[in-house]
């Protein structure tokens, strides 16, 4: 069973940032924004959309429709398309997403089922070859030499430490 996802967010400033709803108010701007939105909602299909759907859509009387047709189907026309490119990209990248999830998810399950299996054998008696990896450490770590400085660490940490009282800033 396909788990149902949550929408993608719509990004309203592309149409209330238009340059078509700059300046209109009431049936156009009201119509605009429901037609948006539902195009939106409903995958941002470009396919059959025309005047009788936007009309359904915008939910105007025919009267009131026809008097906003011609202002409202010239905003959709600069709207829609980049709203369905903005969708595409959006949809996409959430696809994409979800393919590195599932990937990941995938890797992250094998790994537990191999450490409770090597788990599993250390805890019945048996010594397992994958349950304990020996460290990989250098021996000897090579020493910081700072040719800057006026003395080396071991130098600094070979100074007495008797005159700790006459030191002028000393925490006690």
């Amino acid at each position: 069973m396909a788990k149902k996802l949550k929408p993608i967010p719509m990004p309203i400033e592309t149409v209330l940032h238009s340059r078509h709803l700059q300046f209109v108010q009431g049936g156009v701007y009201r119509a605009v924004i429901a037609i948006a939105c539902q195009f939106w909602a409903g995958g941002a299909q470009l396919g059959e959309f025309d005047d009788a759907m936007a009309a359904q859509l915008s939910r105007l009387p025919v009267g009131n429709w026809n008097s906003v047709k011609a202002p409202v189907m010239a905003a959709l026309a600069d709207i829609l398309p980049e709203l369905a490119t903005l969708y595409a990209a959006l949809y996409a990248s959430r696809q994409n997403l979800r393919a590195v999830l599932s990937v990941n998810g995938t890797k992250g399950r094998a790994i537990a089922i191999a450490r409770r299996k090597a788990r599993e054998g250390t805890d019945s008696g048996k010594q397992n070859q994958a349950a304990r990896v020996p460290l990989k450490t250098p021996q000897i770590a090579p020493r910081y030499v700072n040719p800057a400085a006026c003395m080396s660490p071991q130098e600094l940490a070979a100074l007495p430490q008797d005159n700790v009282e006459s030191a002028r800033f000393c925490d006690k």
